[in-house]
C-alpha cells in the first residue's frame, strides 16, 4: 500500500511507454476489426490476450517508475 510520502512520485501517464503501446495496439486491433479481414472472433480474442500479456510484461521489465494520473 502506498504511503502519503509516495504521492506525486512517478511520471505522468502521457509519458508512459506502456500507456502509448497499449493505446496504439487497441487502435490497430479496432481498425482491423472494422476495416480489415474477417477473423474468427475466438482466435482474435486468444491472440489479443497473449499479445497484451507479453507486451505489458516486456514493457514492465524495462520500466522502473510508477505512473501518476495527474
Amino acid at each position: 500500500m502506498a504511503s502519503d510520502d509516495d504521492l506525486g512520485v512517478g511520471k505522468n501517464i502521457l509519458k508512459s511507454k506502456t500507456f502509448w503501446a497499449n493505446l496504439l495496439s487497441a487502435v490497430v486491433f479496432g481498425y482491423s476489426l472494422f476495416f480489415g479481414k474477417i477473423v474468427d472472433p475466438v482466435l482474435l480474442a486468444q491472440f489479443m490476450v497473449f499479445y497484451f500479456f507479453f507486451l505489458n510484461a516486456i514493457l514492465r521489465a524495462v520500466t522502473n517508475e510508477p505512473i501518476t494520473w495527474g
